[in-house]
């Protein structure tokens, strides 16, 4: 028989997998003592993973906030208030003790329909400066958590939020450096680099792997996930290397299984400095060279990398100001430097919290429970 009197929770964000698997990683800690509703965009993607984890999904409409003009800018706001109105229908048929929003402009319109209907809103912002849709929610939001120190967010709302990193999924943290070296074919006697630039690849980091490959094929093994634009020219561009270099370079459009045996065999990670995969990173003590994407919004990526940058957890190069020459020769400087390796790896992992999942479920209880007059 059905628990009547079950805690509930509406989960939303959307766009890309970096805003929907720190909410699954929270679900799957909350799960066995909440009702759990997602509302989100639509987005294939989104509603695969959500899906998959078990979670019930529901579509609403959201419009985008636009920097720019747009023809779409006179459609979307009509968009937003479809959505308030299909998240208002949504929020009074499951009546959530809590909503928690991740960021994306799905989350706006379900924000402002809680706040409209009176539930507590909790936002999370993964990046060190506020995305739009959260410095909209803010405003609303009873709870804040933050993926960097507080320092770094605006002072009018500090006394809102919680540092409490991002969730990342635990299997990230299960992989095997001995078996990964057997299933990937490398020597023992070799560093691995990874390159990885998200989930639809980063077309820069691509263009220097492409232009050097031989080059770094002569100190260390390469791991390369390309995204699925650039797979092809990858994949050409590696038929062409001897057959000696071959073996030592391995590349992928795209993974999810074997990612954890990837990261654990890494010795040096090449990636974009999106929030997600940076804290995956430094939840495993990572050496980093962060080459953010150029055009994020706000510039988030290249601020992210900055501060991990002035703390001495990673090494920043600003695509467009590198070269591919530059970047070979800074791998092999850090390869044959195992005290700075060290360093960047000791570094990282303060910024690492991997009881992020624990600590974000466990407040949104006191919460809930606090608004239940369970405290």
């Amino acid at each position: 028989m059905k628990e009547m009197n079950k805690k509930k929770i509406i989960l939303t964000g959307g766009g890309t997998a970096g805003h929907v698997w720190p909410l699954v990683s929270v679900y799957q800690k909350m799960k066995n003592d909440y009702e759990v509703l997602y509302l989100g965009s639509g987005e294939k993607k989104e509603k695969e993973i959500v899906e998959r984890a078990g979670i019930k999904y529901k579509k609403i409409l959201s419009g985008k906030f636009r920097r720019y003009f747009s023809l779409l800018n006179f459609i979307d706001p009509i968009k937003v208030i479809i959505g308030i109105i299909q998240a208002k229908w949504h929020i009074l048929r499951f009546w959530p003790d809590v909503i928690f929003a991740k960021g994306g402009y799905v989350t706006v319109p379900v924000g402002i329909a809680g706040f409209i209907l009176g539930r507590k809103l909790i936002i999370h912002e993964s990046d060190s400066v506020m995305g739009l849709s959260n410095k909209i929610l803010s405003k609303f939001s009873k709870k804040i958590f933050c993926a960097f120190p507080i320092e770094n967010y605006p002072e009018k709302i500090r006394h809102k939020i919680l540092w409490t990193g991002v969730p990342v999924r635990p299997e990230i943290l299960t992989g095997d450096r001995g078996k990964a070296k057997d299933i990937f074919g490398f020597t023992r006697d070799l560093p691995t680099v990874l390159f990885i630039g998200g989930s639809s690849g980063a077309a820069g980091i691509n263009k220097m792997v492409k232009e050097k490959i031989d080059k770094l094929l002569e100190f260390c093994q390469v791991i390369h996930i390309t995204g699925k634009s650039d797979y092809q020219k990858i994949r050409k561009r590696s038929l062409e290397l001897p057959q000696d270099l071959q073996k030592r370079f391995r590349y992928f459009d795209f993974v999810t299984r074997e990612l954890p045996e990837i990261f654990a065999l890494s010795d040096l990670i090449i990636s974009r400095a999106g929030a997600t995969t940076l804290f995956e990173l430094a939840s495993q003590g990572k050496p980093v060279i962060f080459i953010p994407y150029p055009d994020a919004a706000s510039n988030h990526q290249y601020l992210n990398a900055k501060i991990l940058e002035r703390n001495q957890a990673a090494i920043l190069m600003e695509e467009g100001k590198t070269t591919s020459e530059q970047l070979v020769a800074q791998i092999k400087r850090l390869l044959d430097n195992n005290r700075a390796m060290e360093n960047l790896s000791t570094n990282i992992k303060k910024f690492g919290k991997k009881d992020s999942s624990d600590v974000i479920a466990d407040e949104i209880d006191k919460i809930v429970k606090a608004g239940r007059g369970l405290l």
